[in-house]
Parts: structure tokens; C-alpha cells; sequence
């Protein structure tokens, strides 16, 4: 669920022209807010370091195959989300899954700031430039990944 969400996040950087070293910021950041995820639901970590967690989040948030990406990179461009889901002519189980996943973190009281920029971008609250910057400006603390 949260490698769609996140492969949404990655596109939408992409489509605003942020380089690799960006992009692989957020995907590595977004490995700890699985981590959060899972674990506040009883989940194990080798769930998130396996080829189902770590594995599909690589892939999903930097395949150009990767419908959730390409709605990203829709997003990124300027497109309205329906327009973005719509020209990907498939399912985008990603602006789902950040909904779910942005409930998830209010119900438990996680810190998950990609999730909450995502959440603010299909809700309109931010542009996309604005979102980024926004968590690539966050100040930096020591975090512990498990």
C-alpha cells in the first residue's frame, strides 16, 4: 500500500524536474514511514525489508512502468489529479493508499511527513513545487529506522 502512495510522491518530483539525489531522499525517507506503518499494525520488519516492502518500493516509485509513478509524473507536470489518473488509463491504487495511509498516521499519532505533503497535494492544499520544497527543507534529526 504505501510503495503506491510513495511511487506517487516520486513521480510528482520527477514531473517538476527534481534530479535522482531528490527523488531517492524521498523514497528513503518513505522507508521510515513504512516502517511506522507496518509496525503500528502488528506488522514485522522483514515485511518491510523483503521483496514485498523494500523490493516493490524501488521498483514502483522509479519504473516508468509503474502506473502510480506515471500519475506522479502527470501530477508533477501540472495536471489535475482526475486528469492525471485519467491519462494513465488504468487503476492508480496510490492516491488510495495515501488517504489510507494519512488516516493510519492520524489514528496512531505517526510521523509521517511524506504521507501528510501527498495527503495536502490531492487535497489541493499545496502545489507540488510547493509540497517538496517543502519536505526537502525539513530540519533534519536523528532518526531511528527500527
Amino acid at each position: 500500500m504505501l510503495t503506491l502512495a510513495i511511487a506517487v510522491v516520486s513521480g510528482a518530483a520527477y514531473g517538476i524536474g527534481l534530479g535522482e539525489n531528490a527523488r531517492a531522499f524521498l523514497i528513503s525517507r518513505a522507508l521510515k514511514e513504512f516502517v511506522l506503518i507496518i509496525t503500528s499494525l502488528g506488522g514485522n520488519l522483514e515485511t518491510v525489508y523483503g521483496l514485498s516492502g523494500l523490493g516493490d518500493l524501488i521498483v514502483t516509485a522509479s519504473s516508468f512502468n509503474s502506473r502510480n509513478f506515471k500519475c506522479g509524473i502527470n501530477i508533477g507536470h501540472g495536471m489535475a489529479l482526475d486528469e492525471a489518473i485519467r491519462t494513465v488509463g488504468q487503476s492508480v491504487e496510490g492516491v488510495r493508499a495515501i488517504e489510507a495511509s494519512y488516516l493510519i498516521g492520524k489514528k496512531y499519532n505517526l510521523d509521517l511527513p511524506i504521507i501528510n505533503i501527498a495527503y495536502d497535494i490531492i487535497n489541493k492544499k499545496y502545489s507540488v513545487n510547493d509540497a517538496i520544497s517543502k519536505i526537502l527543507s525539513r530540519e533534519l534529526k536523528n532518526e531511528k529506522y527500527w
